[in-house]
């Protein structure tokens, strides 16, 4: 008889019988959506007059319910009742309201179609409509409109770009209305770009286009405009360019002069294109006037140290159109790129240039500019300095000072380049010793604007000397003076040269220094003397340059000599002063005696020797008294003096103490009171040895041979022996026999071996043998040769190979060319190059060669290296790739989080299925804040451990989050699992708790709002009802009473 959305008030009628006994109650049973028959309650008849009316109560929204009634008298229960018709739970009366959750604005596109199927709640039902700006809409060409209770249905078939609108649906009771609004747009292809495709600014080579944007977009944004054209000559359209879907413009170009040429425009969205814009007719490619041509004569009609003013003449032709201005290009001479630096005042035809750096060189030139253009520039200016136009010569002191200037005799002296500033440009000169130098053919002056240069040629000493440079032009002169110095060889020392304080060994000689040292101070005075008798100058001594004489005491006696000094510096020797006039002969009052005839020898033994000699032919005045004998060493110029013995008819004498085996001669003195005289002539030299003697080598050079590859190793031999022995060389036990690179050569008591040059394979043990007849010898010489060793021997082996490194592996070189292998260098080869780099040294024949690339190949080398260099490369057979034998794990399950609560979560997850082929090593676990979105590293854990608890600071409270796990092996990382699912930092298990601070007691009047607002807590969300005191819920539906709760707040009210 009357219902809500959570009961439903039910009428019956009595019973046609009672049985025979009053009924004393019914039984009330209600059935849900065809389910079972439950009891719901009592309703008792006591007096049996009572209306027959129950409410059934705590019914649920939209279910389907039935009632039964059951009579009972003292007798027991009826048959039930015929069941009620269903009944929808629901509410009696109630506003419409359309459901909107398929209302969001709906993009499709042409051509498919839109069902839009709406809820619509309200009792009694109500009436839906839909409409478009204010007209109803009924089914009608594509659209089509079905009502049913509690729905509407709004369907749009093979939708066009027309039915693109903002639709209204209304719903309408007796309780109220609702209304809502839906916008449909149909996604196409956007119409033609709106006219006209106006075409303007026409020039020979380009022209301008404008348009307006399309007046349907098509639902989308305009993308970009494509611009076609077309060549009346070739009648094909071609694209032109394209512009972004704001801009509504675009310059037409390159065209070809003289074409026709017609234009069109499309707009695209993501749709497709639109129709073309077509333009109402060709235009032709042509410019209404022509560029200028660059004006004449530009040049600089003053200028200073800081700017240049320029002017030129009129262009030959302005292109038909007036000259507008003139734009002004220069350049330095230091980086001779030209800029653009102004442009004239209008069409005046100067221009002044400031800012200019003094000393610096400039060039200008101009371009004519009317409304086609700039022209092409004129010729360039002459570079020019900014400096003063007008001031006196000044010749630049620092530079003509600022080094020495000399040369050497003989030689060319060039001095270039001297500044010398003055405006205008100063004429110089060069003077010596009051000459004008450009009058010298052996001198080239050259002067050119602010610089002068000077070249002497065929320097002579007397060119040394100070040079004036005078430097005029009409506002003044300048004079400066530079000293030029040709150096060489001092002149003669000064005569006369003297001999004074003569006796019978010599005396004392005397000069005077030259008048010309030659620019560089005196080093020493070299003296000569002159044997009359041969004619031979030979040296007799030297002194410093601060002595002018020299005293001889070695000197012959008796001899007539004549002496010569010369002077020496640093560029070299002067000439010679000789004197004097007449030889000097060497002599005291009384003379010695001659020399004695020649001394023979007539026997020895290996350490002395027995001499006999005639008397000399003169005695000169006084007689012999004694015979020194004296001897030297075969090849030194050292005589000793040895036994003196008494004069006799037929002299002689015995030598001892002699050394065996070295070679002597002989000479013998006679001596009166005036002294010894000449010396005999020398016996040919007399080898020290016994006269038979068995052979005997000296080992003196036989000691070891330690030489380099390629050098020539000699190896002289000394035999003694009488007579003399013969000898021979062996090697490995063979004679030696003279070859290309081996050779032996043998003389009296003397052998030679050379190898011519030394090799590896000469290495080792050499033999001499010497033998006569009265004996033998033998010795032996080790010979080193030592060189760059041979290759390490193969194969070079890669093994362990990683992405990033790998071993490699070889053997010594069988040849160390002599000396210890200090290290081996390894190289590797880089395909993508064709570059062999350096990868490393190694003591041992062991490397590890890091980093490589991973995934790139590689090919490898090594070479030995000792002290004498490094031997030929081992290269490799086989290249390799940098990259593991195994790799990362593959990607793990997503983790599961267990527990959480404000600041912590466990965590577990699972192995992944494949290890990678190496061990796991460990697990990453990464965390992600949901409104940060950024993953960051929550903890580590080793492998076999598959579970972790991530901790605050990661975990914020009331913030939520996501967790990934990472597996990682050698290899590296794998990649993340997929995320879990999504925790909330909160605490999970609350009871339920109501903030009672706003529930103390009300008081009011009628008529006043009563508000109470309550926060609570409880986890996980509770379910929040309110009660009225006689302990019914309190209903949302009473017009006076609004229920809010938000869960998420914990808050109701």
């Amino acid at each position: 008889i009357s219902y809500d959305h959570m009961t439903c008030d039910i009428k019956w009628g009595p019973s046609e019988s009672d049985g025979g006994s009053p009924i004393t109650h019914y039984i009330i049973q209600t059935r849900t959506n065809n389910g079972d028959w439950i009891f719901d309650g009592n309703f008792q008849t006591p007096t049996g007059s009572e209306k027959l009316e129950y409410q059934v109560t705590g019914l649920t929204e939209n279910d389907k319910v039935q009632f039964r009634a059951i009579a009972v008298n003292k007798g027991g229960e009826s048959p039930p009742s015929d069941p009620s018709p269903l009944h929808t739970v629901k509410h009696s009366k109630l506003k419409p309201k359309i459901d909107r959750k398929n209302l969001d604005t709906k993009s499709i596109k042409v051509g498919q179609t839109l069902l839009l199927d709406v809820d619509v709640t309200g009792e009694p039902t109500p009436e839906t409509s839909w409409s478009l700006m204010g007209t109803e809409l009924a089914t009608k060409e594509n659209i089509t409109i079905v009502h049913t209770a509690y729905n509407t249905k709004f369907t749009i078939e093979k939708g066009t770009r027309k039915n693109s609108q903002k639709y209204k649906i209304t719903a309408t009771n007796i309780n109220g209305k609702d209304e809502a609004f839906v916008e449909v747009v149909f996604l196409g292809r956007p119409s033609p770009p709106m006219g006209p495709l106006e075409v303007y600014g026409a020039t020979k080579d380009s022209c301008k286009l404008n348009w307006r944007a399309p007046e349907d977009t098509g639902g989308l944004p305009i993308l970009k405009y494509i611009v076609e054209m077309m060549d009346k000559a070739t009648g094909k359209w071609v694209p032109l360019c394209e512009t972004p879907g704001n801009v509504t413009n675009t310059p037409a170009k390159p065209l070809e002069e003289g074409h026709e040429y017609m234009f069109r425009v499309k707009a695209v969205n993501d749709e497709g294109e639109s129709e073309p814009l077509v333009a109402d007719k060709y235009i032709k490619a042509k410019d209404p006037f022509g560029l200028p041509e660059p004006p004449i004569k530009v040049e600089l009609c003053d200028w200073d140290v800081d700017h240049m003013d320029l002017q030129w003449g009129f262009p030959p032709s302005d292109g038909g159109a007036p000259i507008l201005l003139y734009k002004v290009e220069m350049r330095n001479a230091k980086d001779e790129e030209w800029h653009e630096v102004g442009e004239s005042d209008g069409p005046k035809k100067f221009f002044q240039q400031t800012g200019l750096t003094k000393g610096e060189k400039y060039s200008f030139r101009v371009r004519s500019v009317n409304k086609a253009g700039k022209s092409e520039p004129s010729d360039p200016t002459p570079y020019a300095v900014a400096r003063p136009r007008k001031y006196p010569p000044i010749i630049d002191r620092d530079y003509l000072y600022k080094d020495k200037l000399w040369v050497r005799t003989g030689k060319v002296l060039k001095f270039e380049n001297l500044p010398v500033d003055g405006e205008p440009p100063a004429k110089v000169s060069w003077y010596f010793k009051a000459r004008n130098l450009a009058e010298d053919e052996n001198i080239t002056v050259t002067n050119v604007d602010y610089l002068t240069s000077i070249e002497i040629r065929n320097t002579v000493r007397k060119m040394t000397g100070m040079y004036l440079i005078r430097a005029i032009n009409e506002h003044g002169k300048d004079e400066a003076e530079v000293e030029f110095v040709v150096l060489g060889p001092p002149g003669p020392p000064e005569g006369p040269l003297e001999v004074t304080d003569v006796h019978k060994e010599g005396g004392k000689i005397k000069w005077k220094k030259p008048m010309d040292d030659g620019g560089r101070p005196i080093e020493k005075y070299v003296l000569e003397k002159l044997d009359t008798e041969t004619g031979k100058w030979s040296p007799c001594g030297e002194v410093d340059a601060d002595k002018l004489e020299l005293e001889l005491n070695n000197l012959e006696t008796g001899k007539k000599m004549k002496f010569r000094v010369k002077a020496k510096n640093e560029e070299g020797e002067s000439e010679w002063l000789e004197g004097p006039l007449e030889p000097v002969l060497i002599k005291d009052p009384f003379d010695p005696p001659g020399p004695p005839g020649l001394p023979e020898i007539p026997d020895w033994t290996e350490n002395s020797v027995k001499l006999k000699w005639a008397p000399p032919l003169r005695e000169n005045g006084a007689p012999v008294t004694h015979y020194t004998i004296e001897y030297r060493e075969y090849g030194t110029d050292n005589w000793i003096v040895g036994p003196k013995v008494k004069a006799k008819k037929y002299p002689d004498g015995e030598v001892k103490d002699l050394t065996p085996g070295k070679k002597y001669e002989f000479r013998a003195k006679a001596e009166n009171k005036a002294g010894l005289g000449d010396p005999s002539e020398h016996t040919t030299p007399h080898l020290m040895k016994a006269r038979f003697a068995p052979p005997k080598i000296d080992r003196t050079n036989l000691d070891q041979k330690v030489v380099k590859v390629n050098q020539q190793v000699v190896i002289e031999v000394d035999v003694s022996g009488e007579p003399d022995p013969q000898k021979q060389w062996f090697f490995n036990g063979e004679e030696i026999k003279t070859s290309e690179m081996v050779k032996v050569a043998h003389s009296a008591y003397h052998t030679k071996l050379m190898l011519i040059p030394a090799k590896r394979h000469m290495i080792g043990k050499y033999t001499i043998k010497a033998k006569n007849n009265s004996g033998e010898d033998e010795a032996d010489v080790e010979i080193v040769i030592k060189g760059k060793p041979g290759p390490p021997e193969g194969p070079l082996k890669p093994f362990d190979i990683t992405k990033n490194s790998c071993k490699l592996k070889w053997k010594p070189p069988k040849d160390d060319g002599g000396s210890p292998i200090e290290y081996y260098e390894i190289e590797k080869l880089d395909p993508l190059t064709g570059q062999w780099l350096p990868a490393g040294t190694s003591t041992t024949c062991e490397h590890t060669v890091k980093p490589l690339s991973e995934g790139k190949e590689y090919k490898f080398r090594v070479r030995a290296v000792n002290k004498d260099g490094e031997s030929p490369d081992l290269e490799g057979d086989e290249s390799i790739i940098a990259k593991n034998p195994f790799d990362p794990p593959s990607k793990p399950d997503k983790p599961t989080p267990m527990d959480w609560g404000v600041d912590f979560c466990n965590l577990k997850w699972k192995v992944p299925a494949s290890d990678g082929g190496s061990p796991l090593t460990e697990y990453i676990m990464e965390i992600r804040d949901k409104d940060k979105r950024a993953w960051k590293e929550a903890f580590r854990t080793k492998a076999g451990i598959l579970e972790g608890v991530c901790k605050a600071p990661p975990i914020e409270e009331d913030h939520e989050y996501e967790f990934r796990v990472i597996a990682c092996n050698a290899a590296g990382p794998s990649e993340p699992s997929d995320p879990s699912i999504t925790i909330k930092a909160k605490i999970r298990f609350m009871k339920p708790r109501i903030d009672r601070k706003t529930l103390q007691k009300k008081i009011l009047h009628v008529d006043q709002m009563l508000r109470i607002e309550v926060d609570f807590v409880g986890e996980p969300d509770p379910n929040v009802t309110w009660t009225l005191p006689n302990g019914n819920k309190l209903l949302p539906d009473d017009e006076r009473i609004i229920l809010d709760t938000n869960i998420d707040d914990r808050h109701t009210s």
